[in-house]
């Protein structure tokens, strides 16, 4: 019943297909395998590279609150440089593949901006930015009065 539900949606090009695969499934699995491995091998530079700017701001404390978001990056681009030194290789921008782990490329994919990172400066320390609140009022509220 399935065979004839695939015959009709696929045509008889998905037999060819599945009898080449079940021939010879190595040929398929080992070349998928080392790109999967590939792939998280790379992706560990943006994910550690996040990591340290996260704890960056948690060592900043209160006084990564009063700093802009230039001068987050400009304090916290080191870091970057420090993971891309660390690391040879990063995912390319389309995810597919990998390229080799540059600095300025790396701290795009991990939106170092200063907009970026004053929202995660701000969800790392626990502030609220709501358009209208009062910082005294939230400042009361963490002090407990």
């Amino acid at each position: 019943m399935i065979d004839a539900m695939l015959d009709v949606l696929l045509g008889h090009f998905w037999r060819t297909f599945v009898s080449l695969y079940t021939g010879s499934f190595a040929w398929f699995v080992v070349p998928l395998t080392a790109w999967m491995v590939l792939m998280i091998v790379a992706r560990r530079a943006p994910a550690v590279a996040e990591s340290r700017i996260r704890a960056a701001l948690r060592a900043l404390g209160a006084d990564g609150g009063r700093l802009s978001g230039a001068a987050l990056v400009a304090r916290l681009q080191p870091e970057v440089v420090q993971v891309a030194l660390h690391y040879r290789l990063m995912p390319s921008p389309s995810g597919f593949w990998v390229r080799r782990c540059d600095p300025e490329q790396l701290a795009r994919v991990c939106n170092l901006n200063p907009k970026s990172l004053a929202e995660m400066r701000d969800e790392v320390l626990h502030v609220s930015r709501a358009p209208g609140a009062d910082r005294t009022v939230i400042k009361a509220k963490a002090a407990g009065r």
